[in-house]
């Protein structure tokens, strides 16, 4: 802050000479110059540091593929869309001209390093770009793993960091589609533009959400290779890692009951902490268990998202219980709600019914 105001009395002292030999102006006197904004609405430009916490927003903030912006630009041919909105012959063809020529300068580019991309194929494989590794610690101060696909670096050797770097270089250097998408929202008018960004806002969100969907498997991903090892097996029980506390009682066993906890605990570190339905029995009531597990909350999750339900926000529960009702639906299926707690009665509010 004092950095700032030091420049900013800088600025002052030096422009005090040509402002006392200028006129007077109506303008503000420290009013900067005028700005035009020709970005594209539905982006953002990043300022400071760029570092978010809000993931939802940082997903929503990604470029647009030129692909999906050509695509909220067909909104502007559609039958639907008023006729006095429908771009005319002039226009269409301007954006044609435009688009062709971003798609020609990927082709040239694709072209001149064409070769650097087929050496980055045969580091990482079919798609041509790094499989991710490891990333930042999590809120365990566990390190993110990589996916149990990922192709494992030679023994003895780290991950090829320099063909990172010459994957991210490339990538920096290809054309970008910002600017192709800004002159094509040049060519629209007033009019136009409004109904454009809506569609570009309905494609970033759900851009973002199919975001937090990717993060939220890939955190149960990430939770069942912690528990089950790197590589995925299942680790092996060892006694010599049981708790204190239970050293100490098996040790005041007889062989019998010694033998037969041992089992027991073995049972239970191979199905889980809660056994296999992940929502053990033991925890309801007869009644409960003579109905079946229930189907409602978080129970209705397939089981590899229940481990991880507990861990989510309640925007990313949300989303992923929207996503299973819509895969239910279209699979014919009824998923009931989830299971809301009762609220409080209100002070003005009748008393229950006697039983």
């Amino acid at each position: 802050m004092k950095a700032k105001l030091f420049a900013l009395a800088l600025l002052v002292a030096a422009g005090a000479p040509a402002a006392i030999a200028e006129p007077a102006s109506n303008e503000p006197v420290l009013q900067g110059p005028k700005v035009t904004d020709g970005g594209v609405p539905g982006t953002r430009r990043n300022f400071g540091d760029g570092q978010s916490n809000d993931l939802k927003q940082r997903l929503a903030d990604r470029p647009i593929p030129q692909m999906e912006f050509m695509r909220a630009i067909g909104a502007l041919r559609d039958d639907k869309t008023p006729e006095n909105l429908r771009l005319t012959d002039d226009q269409q063809a301007r954006i044609k001209s435009i688009n062709q020529e971003f798609e020609q300068s990927m082709r040239e580019f694709r072209q001149a390093h064409k070769g650097e991309f087929e050496e980055m194929r045969g580091q990482f494989g079919d798609r041509g770009r790094p499989q991710r590794g490891p990333g930042k610690p999590d809120a365990d101060g566990e390190p993110m793993m990589p996916p149990p696909d990922a192709p494992k670096p030679p023994e003895g050797k780290a991950p090829n960091e320099a063909a990172r770097q010459k994957f991210e270089e490339l990538r920096a250097q290809a054309p970008n589609p910002k600017d192709a998408q800004a002159k094509i929202f040049a060519v629209l008018t007033d009019e136009q533009k409004p109904l454009v960004q809506e569609r570009l806002e309905a494609i970033k969100k759900d851009m973002a959400e199919r975001g937090l969907e990717g993060k939220a498997r890939e955190e149960v991903r990430r939770r069942l290779q912690k528990q089950n090892g790197p590589d995925g097996a299942q680790r092996k029980f060892d006694p010599e890692n049981l708790p204190p506390q239970f050293k100490e009682r098996l040790a005041n066993m007889t062989p019998e009951e010694r033998e037969q906890a041992m089992q027991k605990i073995r049972e239970r570190f191979q199905n889980g902490p809660r056994g296999n339905d992940q929502r053990g029995g033991d925890q309801r009531g007869k009644g409960d268990r003579a109905k079946g597990p229930r189907q409602d909350g978080p129970d209705a999750l397939p089981p590899d998202l229940r481990e991880t339900w507990e861990s989510m926000t309640p925007e990313e529960r949300q989303f992923l219980i929207q996503k299973l009702r819509e895969k239910a639906r279209e699979e014919g299926r009824d998923m009931p709600p989830p299971r809301r707690r009762p609220k409080p009665p209100q002070d003005d509010a009748p008393p229950p019914p006697a039983n």
